[in-house]
């Protein structure tokens, strides 16, 4: 009884102990399964992660490539202006220096036609020629002035009676300035219009002959009453220059 009883405990712990190894070769293998899976799932994710990677950079690549294309392309399109501009400018170049020498020749021709029109113009006769006569001018009379310069016993005469050209508005002193230039006449005058007062004529001066001596003047005869500077003239009339050592004698009329 006891050896029957001892054999089912063996019985007993062999298929306890078989069941439990079984239950670890399941266990383990279910473990194992589960890391395959589970390495196989993280290599899936790499190989995800990868291939995105991959696409990036081909796309970056073909954005790289376009923009490369465009570039080039508007590069290209720039030359191509140049050339034409280039080419524009010089077919206008040579269009203008045809145009200039067309015009040249057709310049040369003309010339070169005139020239032959004139050659075989029949040369007129001496005879045949009608000269207009040139027309006589009507010229105005020339207004003059007698004009002398005297001294006296001092020098004698200085300027003889000679007739001077007046203007309208000529004063005695613009006559007196404009012959005694015209002689080479030495003429000292000091102030200007109503003040202008001859004080030397050919170097002869007032005071020269002593205290009373000096230059007077007479227009038509008359000693005149103001200044030579506003003292108007008239064509036609006499004026002459006096040298007097004694004013209080020649000095009145």
């Amino acid at each position: 009884m006891r050896r029957f009883f001892f054999i089912i405990l063996i019985t007993l712990f062999t298929i306890i102990t078989t069941g439990c190894a079984k239950d670890e070769v399941v266990s383990q293998t279910n473990v194992s399964d589960h890391a395959t899976k589970r390495v196989e799932v993280v290599n899936h994710h790499q190989l995800a992660v990868g291939e995105k990677e991959h696409q990036e950079v081909e796309e970056e690549k073909e954005e790289q490539a376009e923009q490369e294309l465009s570039v080039r392309s508007e590069d290209i399109t720039e030359t191509n202006k140049d050339e034409s501009t280039a080419q524009s400018a010089k077919e206008n170049n040579s269009k203008s220096t045809k145009e200039d020498r067309n015009n040249t020749s057709s310049k040369q021709e003309s010339k070169k036609k005139n020239n032959s029109d004139l050659e075989d113009k029949p040369v007129e006769e001496k005879g045949s020629e009608t000269k207009e006569e040139p027309k006589e001018e009507v010229q105005k009379p020339k207004e003059t002035v007698t004009f002398s310069i005297t001294t006296g016993d001092v020098r004698g005469v200085i300027l003889s009676s000679t007739e001077v050209s007046v203007y309208e508005g000529d004063t005695v002193l613009d006559v007196t300035r404009r012959i005694t230039k015209e002689k080479g006449i030495q003429l000292s005058v000091r102030g200007s219009d109503a003040t202008a007062y001859v004080e030397g004529i050919d170097n002869l001066y007032e005071f020269d002959e002593g205290p009373l001596s000096g230059w007077l003047i007479r227009v038509d005869g008359v000693l005149i009453d103001r200044s030579t500077g506003i003292y108007p003239i008239e064509p036609g009339q006499t004026i002459k220059w006096i040298y007097t050592t004694n004013y209080l004698e020649d000095g009145f009329d």
